[in-house]
């Protein structure tokens, strides 16, 4: 095991990174001032990577400027171990996976953080942890794709279960525009430029919910110190569809017995019929 024990007024919100064969959990303590991050060794296969584990948070732990510094950033390494031991990658992300994230946090400036509290909008991002939506409120999800102009008009849905709206009261995806920004273009950006742009958009609405924020930056693999200057991005318009019924789709529910893990293209000029305006997103929005 190893314990981090710091008083309760250290403690973050948040859900904590699950790592295979080991278990991450707070642990009050009995005079209630107290609280304890503690990492437990279930599977000794793992006793390696435990131990390299271990040294790491210890490290990053005892440097920290403070007691609360420490608890986030240990935190906020085990997220990152987290992203690794789900088999990403410890290099800067791929021109792919930017898109993919910076489609995420434009759906959190242009659309949660407008209708909603910033630890209710962070906390709606669910995609870094795993879930098969990227964001969840409530009964209602949304599932974000971040698709060039120039490119074939289909996306790539990765799973049988992100477009099931199983269970759900709605679901929703959105289409942001993204594209390569020429030299000069005006309103280009970079990911850290919008990584920070949020951040400074969330510190100032709520600081509590800027571990949230960057809990998620970790678990998708994105790093502060990592270079993407020479990637500038511009975002267009955005495509809003209400998944029902009808919308073309493969969901768990009609799988064949034994077919799993499905990944299909799918032809957004087939979803036209399904396209909504923003104002019945937004409504949706507050209404979840």
């Amino acid at each position: 095991m190893l314990i981090l024990t710091h008083s309760t007024d250290a403690t973050t919100p948040g859900r904590l990174p699950n790592l295979k064969g080991i278990q991450l959990e707070r642990v009050p303590s009995e005079c209630g001032s107290q609280q304890s991050l503690t990492f437990r060794l279930l599977d000794s296969t793992h006793r390696e990577i435990f131990h390299r584990l271990c040294t790491d948070i210890v490290t990053v732990a005892s440097i920290a400027p403070s007691e609360l510094a420490a608890v986030i950033a240990t935190i906020q390494r085990t997220w990152r171990w987290h992203h690794l031991l789900r088999g990403g990658s410890q290099q800067r992300l791929s021109e792919e996976e930017q898109k993919g994230l910076i489609g995420e946090l434009l759906t959190i400036e242009k659309y949660l953080l407008p209708n909603y509290s910033a630890m209710v909008a962070i906390s709606a991002w669910s995609g870094p942890y795993g879930a098969p939506k990227d964001f969840q409120i409530g009964l209602c999800c949304i599932e974000t794709k971040a698709h060039g102009s120039s490119a074939k008009p289909t996306v790539e849905i990765t799973s049988e279960h992100q477009l099931d709206g199983n269970g759900l009261d709605r679901l929703f995806l959105l289409i942001a525009a993204l594209d390569p920004a020429a030299p000069g273009s005006p309103g280009q950006f970079t990911l850290t430029e919008l990584v920070a742009r949020l951040r400074d958009q969330i510190m100032q609405a709520d600081p509590a919910a800027l571990n949230l924020y960057e809990a998620g930056l970790a678990a998708v693999g994105f790093r502060g110190e990592d270079d993407y200057s020479e990637y500038a991005w511009i975002a267009g318009s955005t495509r809003l569809y209400s998944v029902g019924e009808h919308f073309p789709r493969l969901v768990a529910s009609g799988m064949m017995n034994g077919v799993h893990h499905v990944r299909y293209s799918l032809s957004l000029a087939t979803c036209d019929t399904f396209r909504i305006a923003d104002d019945e997103f937004v409504a949706a929005l507050k209404g979840a």
